[in-house]
């Protein structure tokens, strides 16, 4: 299921994903302060941009993963679980729309959230990573309060009535069945 979200005043898709494992395979150690056990891959081949988010990530409590680019993405993606993806576009070897295309072929149902992002943000790329199944597309720089509540509301589990009140704020402060009703 595909929804479309505002944050900002900026669009961005959400999807609804399995409960439980992304996919059967050997779960990646967790970092002993991690408190959620929640597990990011980052994928850029910009080692400064790799570094400001894993600090994002790290200081949500994530355990972090990096690789410079898709094809070492997907090898890390084939080995261990990742319960969010975030790739750049434009990468040497296997850029971020191959990459998640990629993902989206190997694991179909199963794939993780994947947020893209990219310095050279056109309409033409921003939908063809949502047809290709990406939660959000943002331009970089990017607003790292945006990213972190996309990553949040993806990551976090949503109830009927939290996810309609991420969709529709003025909803936030009724009950659930206000909301029903």
């Amino acid at each position: 299921m595909t929804t479309m979200n505002s944050f900002s005043g900026k669009v961005y898709a959400t999807r609804q994903f399995p409960v439980g494992n992304a996919h059967p395979t050997n779960s990646l150690p967790t970092s002993p302060t991690s408190y959620n056990h929640k597990q990011v891959l980052i994928v850029d081949d910009d080692v400064l941009a790799r570094g400001v988010l894993r600090l994002l990530f790290e200081s949500d409590g994530y355990h972090c993963h990096e690789a410079e680019n898709g094809a070492v993405g997907l090898k890390m993606l084939e080995r261990y679980q990742a319960d969010l993806v975030v790739t750049d576009v434009q990468m040497p070897i296997l850029n971020g729309i191959e990459f998640l295309h990629c993902i989206m072929d190997k694991f179909n149902d199963h794939a993780p959230p994947v947020i893209v992002m990219t310095g050279f943000l056109t309409q033409a790329i921003q939908e063809e990573a949502f047809h290709l199944g990406a939660c959000a597309v943002l331009g970089k720089p990017c607003d790292l309060m945006e990213l972190r509540s996309i990553a949040t509301d993806t990551l976090q589990p949503s109830t009927p009535a939290s996810f309609l009140t991420v969709c529709f704020p003025s909803l936030k402060n009724s009950t659930a069945s206000e909301i029903i009703a």
